[in-house]
C-alpha cells in the first residue's frame, strides 16, 4: 500500500511538471493584436503573392505568434480571428477558422511549407527585433532549431 502512495504522488509531481512545461510551450509570444496589421505588411513585404495560399500562410504565423495552442487542436485565442477578419478584409470569420485547420495539418505534413513558413517567419522575427517589438515565449525556437522536424508546440 505505502508503494501505491508513493506511486501516486510521484504521478502527481509529474503532472505539475508537465502543466508547467506546457504553459511554458503555450506562452504567446504577442499580445498586442493592432500589431497584426503591421505583421501583415511586413509580411506583403516578404512574400510576393497575393492568393489563398499566402493567407493561409500569414494565418499560420499570427497563430504561432499569438495563440500556439490552435497549431495542435486547441482553440483559437479570442480576439485572434476577429482581428484577421479585419486585417484580411476579404476573409470571413468562418473561412479564417477553415484556413486554421488546414495550416496546422500543412505545416505537419509538408516539409516544403515548413520550410517556407519557417524563412518567412524568421524574417518577419527579425523586423519586429529591429523595430523594438518585444518578443515573449516560443519566438526562440525559430532560432534555436534546425531540422526537417516541425516545431510546432507540443501539447
Amino acid at each position: 500500500m505505502l508503494e501505491y502512495i508513493q506511486e501516486l504522488k510521484d504521478l502527481l509531481e509529474e503532472e505539475e511538471d508537465l502543466k508547467k512545461r506546457f504553459q511554458e510551450k503555450t506562452t504567446h509570444t504577442l499580445t498586442d493584436f493592432t500589431l497584426i496589421k503591421k505583421l501583415y505588411e511586413w509580411f506583403n513585404e516578404i512574400v510576393e503573392e497575393r492568393d489563398a495560399e499566402s493567407r493561409r500562410k500569414f494565418i499560420f504565423i499570427v497563430l504561432y505568434l499569438y495563440s500556439p495552442t490552435a497549431l495542435v487542436g486547441n482553440k483559437t485565442r479570442r480576439g485572434v480571428r476577429e482581428e484577421l477578419t479585419r486585417v484580411l478584409d476579404e476573409c470571413t470569420a468562418t473561412r479564417i477558422s477553415h484556413h486554421c485547420a488546414e495550416v496546422a495539418l500543412h505545416y505537419r505534413c509538408y516539409k516544403s511549407f515548413r520550410t517556407e513558413m519557417e524563412q518567412i517567419l524568421k524574417e518577419l522575427l527579425d523586423k519586429m527585433t529591429i523595430s523594438g517589438i518585444t518578443l515573449h515565449g516560443h519566438a526562440q525556437y525559430i532560432y534555436e532549431e534546425e531540422s526537417d522536424q516541425p516545431f510546432i508546440p507540443s501539447a
